[in-house]
């Protein structure tokens, strides 16, 4: 039993992240949690590993999304600029 932790929506907002995504995360096994009534609960230690470590790959492969989309969008403008 978990003694103390945090809900998918807290731990979304410390992850920065949506609650839907952490509880599909929660649902599919990625982030270990323990349903106690109707609330899934991430225990702390759990909490500190993920935000430390796994999240963090999470939001590098999104990082390389946002910048691959605006070269694709904007890279004649960027260019441009970078030679002024």
């Amino acid at each position: 039993m978990v003694d103390k932790g945090l809900t998918t929506a807290e731990f979304a907002r410390r992850a920065g992240k949506s609650r839907q995504y952490i509880f599909r995360l929660v649902k599919e096994g990625v982030i270990p949690a323990e349903q106690i009534g109707g609330r899934y609960i991430i225990s702390e230690k759990d909490a500190q590993k993920l935000l430390g470590n796994n999240l963090s790959s999470v939001n590098t492969e999104t990082n390389q999304t946002v910048v691959n989309l605006m070269f694709t969008q904007y890279g004649d403008l960027m260019r441009r600029l970078a030679h002024t």
